[in-house]
């Protein structure tokens, strides 16, 4: 009992440190599941704010999100312009994928600035690609999750 209390706070904390990376708190006062809020998308203004957070180039955050840099601009400027604009489901998916792998890096490390190195450094688990460069696909983001909770519990990765 006491064990699945813990586990629910600590999953309420991660889903709060997400929201937070996307800009999208309000959200919390409706009880939004993830789910619910990728299915009816993400506003695009999360773009801006995740992009500001992980300090990622234009280029990088549209790889990480599955989309041509040209597409991530015209997000960007319809963001600026009209705060009511939505994303896709599919790219709303990839943009909670990159904030949920950052707020666990965040949570894992302690520090937003080692969180930021470790994403940006190659590693040979993941073949010489950085972290952030791999959870472009959903085995990537099973592999990155892996090898954070093998760091987290004292196990080199």
């Amino acid at each position: 009992m006491v064990a699945n209390m813990v586990s629910s706070a600590k999953a309420q904390s991660s889903l709060n440190r997400i929201q937070d990376l996307l800009g999208i708190a309000q959200d919390r006062t409706q009880n939004t599941e993830p789910s619910q809020m990728i299915a009816a998308g993400i506003p695009a203004s999360a773009i801006v704010r995740l992009k500001q957070a992980t300090g990622l180039s234009e280029q990088q955050m549209a790889q990480t999100v599955g989309i041509s840099r040209r597409t991530l601009s015209r997000r960007i400027q319809q963001a600026n312009a009209d705060s009511n604009q939505r994303l896709t489901a599919a790219q709303s998916d990839r943009l909670y994928r990159l904030a949920r792998i950052v707020a666990r890096a965040v949570e894992v490390f302690g520090d937003e600035v080692e969180a930021k190195q470790w994403l940006n450094e190659p590693k040979l688990t993941l073949n010489g690609q950085t972290p952030l460069a791999a959870i472009s696909t959903e085995p990537g983001v099973e592999q990155v999750d892996l090898m954070l909770g093998r760091i987290e519990h004292g196990i080199f990765a």
